[in-house]
């Protein structure tokens, strides 16, 4: 408990440090330049214009259409100054009077390909505060574009520092995830090689990588790596619609002999449609037939209907399931609940223009941070009863061959170690053995008694064969060392250790402890014996010399 509240402090405290520095690098100077544009479309012109998601007055630009965003440009910072824009699958170009400062796009515009989605600063020279700011986008390729985001004017000196910082989140989140991913997937395979129960930890290596690669590619922080905008989108739209597989696959193992056979065909089904998507989406894309971000609603809606499945079906919770389960519900509930918010906020954000802080971040990331520290710990838990049930079976089964009172091998494990032997060619010798007196101590001092010397002698044999062969107790006063050939030259030393072992061990017995032995080999049988005939020539030779005992402890 003092543990896991010292661990709770330490993320807390590095969680206000890390905050701190993260306000450090926000620069709270930045100008939003939202108010005051001239909006040109089609020859019409539009005055005073406020800019916050504007929507343009004439619909979406077809290809090649243009619209252009005029401001006369007054920045109160310090110089130089950058002029931060973000670009929407459209070309653009940023213009100071007619002297164009910064192009995007045009060459994947004359291609008729697709045109990826970035944060672009650019540079603004000294000379121009005071004239006419142009931005002009131009629509792409089966691009429409009907919209655009609020443009930004802030120092150079704190340009990227401050987008950094303002998705620092986003970025650690993402960094993490991926590198938690790769290695979970990477060790995952490995230990596969090993053991089975490591697939759902590739399952959540696979999530862990897609949902981190999304998220550090939708929050555009992927531009601190690369700035190639068209892959990173490529991957950004890729990573989202693949995320559900290993998720459905993870269902399906979790899941696996527990659900009925038509839930178990839908869930498979499911599956299979989902890579079908992936693959088709991807085939589409690079064919220039339908771009990637063309198919994000249909993914939205059957989001949603998935997770109306899984909660209708069982699939996220049941009174039966186990502890790993039930962590994995509550992780994937967390999930749902973001995503379908972030979904609604997507929704109403692209459709309807609302605006505001909310409605432009995405809780996705923080989501899928705790759904995949919820599945690692369900894979904990998972692994912890997988073992400790295998840990039980082995002692039940360990047990099965045990004898309860001298914890030597019982007659069970005797009769498997005979089957071994039967399968070997090798020689090997059986020592077949009877204690003296147990009858008259359990007669005359009680079976508890007798007990005691049956425990005793057990104990003396035990140490009497270490390193030399294996005692088993066959039940009552009857006990058998198998000596395998490598120690058949030592089989005396079992005889010689036992008459020491049995005077040191007889204190405060009623009777000292004494047996009769015999001794057999398999080259003695002049066929090819089993290991019952090599026990019962040893047997014989037990009970003659039995016979010819001068001890009172021996019954005549």
């Amino acid at each position: 408990m003092l543990w896991s509240l010292a661990a709770l402090l330490a993320v807390f405290l590095l969680t206000l440090v890390f905050d701190v520095f993260r306000a450090g690098g926000i620069d709270s100077n930045v100008q939003i330049m939202k108010d005051g544009w001239t909006v040109t479309q089609n020859g019409h012109v539009y005055e005073n214009q406020t800019i916050d998601v504007y929507k343009f007055p004439e619909g979406p630009l077809g290809y090649k259409d243009s619209i252009t965003f005029s401001k006369r440009f007054v920045f109160k910072g310090r110089p130089p100054y950058m002029f931060r824009i973000k670009t929407n699958h459209a070309a653009v170009k940023v213009q100071i009077e007619d002297w164009t400062v910064f192009m995007y796009g045009f060459d994947r515009l004359m291609q008729h390909r697709f045109i990826g989605t970035g944060i672009f600063s650019v540079p603004v020279p000294y000379t121009a505060n005071g004239k006419v700011l142009n931005v002009t986008y131009y629509g792409g390729f089966r691009q429409p574009l009907d919209r655009v985001n609020t443009f930004e004017m802030l120092s150079t000196e704190v340009a990227y520092t401050d987008y950094l910082a303002r998705h620092a989140y986003s970025l650690y989140i993402g960094i993490f995830l991926v590198v938690l991913g790769f290695l979970g997937t990477v060790l995952g395979l490995i230990a596969c090689g090993f053991s089975r129960k490591f697939y759902r930890f590739v399952l959540i290596g696979i999530m862990s990588l897609l949902i981190g690669v999304w998220s550090m590619c939708y929050t555009k922080v992927i531009q601190v790596c690369s700035l190639d905008f068209v892959t990173t989108n490529f991957m950004e739209y890729m990573c989202l619609y693949s995320i559900p597989i290993p998720f459905l696959l993870l269902l399906q193992d979790m899941h696996k002999g527990k659900l009925n056979p038509f839930k178990h065909k839908m869930l498979r089904m499911i599956t299979i449609l989902c890579t079908m998507f992936v693959a088709s989406v991807a085939v589409l894309h690079f064919s220039n037939v339908a771009l990637v971000s063309h198919f994000i609603t249909p993914y939205h809606v059957f989001l949603c209907l998935l997770t109306v499945y899984a909660m209708a079906s069982g699939l996220v919770y049941s009174r039966n399931m186990g502890k790993s389960e039930k962590i994995f519900s509550v992780g994937l509930v967390i999930f749902f609940a973001v995503a379908l918010l972030d979904i609604v906020r997507y929704n109403l954000l692209y459709h309807f223009l609302f605006s505001g802080d909310f409605m432009s971040t995405t809780w996705t990331p923080w989501g899928a941070l705790l759904f995949i520290l919820c599945l690692i710990l369900a894979y904990a838990v998972y692994v912890y009863e997988a073992v400790a049930a295998k840990a039980e079976k082995e002692v039940l089964a360990e047990l099965a061959y045990k004898d309860a009172l001298t914890g030597l091998y019982n007659r069970t494990k005797c009769e498997q170690i005979f089957d071994v032997l039967d399968q070997e060619d090798a020689d090997f010798a059986i020592v077949s053995i009877d204690m003296n007196g147990l009858k008259m101590v359990n007669d005359s001092h009680g079976h508890s008694n007798g007990d005691l010397l049956i425990s005793c002698f057990a104990s003396a044999l035990q140490e009497a064969v270490v390193g030399i062969g294996t005692a088993i107790r066959m039940g009552g006063d009857e006990f058998v060392v198998v000596v395998r050939q490598s120690h058949l030259s030592e089989i005396h030393m079992v005889k010689e250790r036992m008459d020491v072992l049995a005077v040191k061990n007889s204190e405060g017995l009623p009777v000292p402890l004494e047996a009769s032995y015999g001794v057999a080999k398999r080259s003695e049988c002049i066929d090819c014996c089993k290991a019952k005939d090599v026990y019962r020539m040893a047997d014989k030779r037990m009970y003659k010399m039995k016979q010819e005992s001068k001890s009172k402890l021996v019954r005549r």
